[in-house]
């Protein structure tokens, strides 16, 4: 979600690089703090790292054969990591694309 302003001198959608900003990197110390990290590591973290902690908190056993259906809790972790590890890699994308606006 692209953050916008209105102007009132002038009617048209700005762009406000800090407020999207901030509310991306909001988001993700959401995630940080679900997984045990706190606000500090933000600046210092990499997406690998982010990604990694993911799948260690979040883990899945993938279907195989011989096992015809996988049981509720597997799914449901399966489903977890997929959510926050799609979620991550679009918030740590537009952070970086709200970093680099000028």
């Amino acid at each position: 979600m692209t953050l916008r302003s209105y102007n009132h001198l002038n009617p048209s959608n700005l762009y406000d690089r800090a407020a999207d900003l901030d509310y991306v990197e909001k988001q993700l110390v959401q995630i940080l703090y679900s997984l045990g990290y706190d606000e500090s590591v933000l600046d210092s973290i990499t997406i690998d790292e982010l990604i990694g902690a993911i799948r260690e908190q979040h883990p899945y056993v993938r279907l195989s054969q011989g096992m015809p259906v996988l049981p509720a809790s597997s799914l449901l972790l399966k489903e977890r990591n997929i959510k926050m590890v799609m979620t991550a890699r679009r918030l740590w994308h537009k952070r970086n694309l709200a970093k680099g606006a000028v």
